[in-house]
């Protein structure tokens, strides 16, 4: 239940481009299954694969907004 849980608090905040709180779920999600050891490893690994995808879409996601305010600021001074 709790990585239902975190992955719906996951969704949430992508869902509302909270991007910190995003990685800061994502961080928590990482240290749960680090000190869990009685997940399976099937389990682990799909968990982890979409961590990592989900972190891939945060950075690019953080890069095209870092963009976006570049080409602002550029296009009103």
């Amino acid at each position: 239940m709790y990585f239902d849980v975190k992955f719906l608090e996951l969704r949430i905040a992508l869902i509302q481009n909270d991007l910190l709180a995003a990685s800061d779920i994502i961080e928590l999600i990482k240290k749960y299954i680090k000190t869990h050891k009685d997940i399976g490893e099937h389990f682990r690994n799909a968990y982890l694969t979409f961590v990592d995808y989900t972190l891939k879409y945060i950075r690019i996601n953080n890069i095209m907004l870092s963009n976006e305010i570049k080409a602002f600021e550029l296009k009103y001074c």
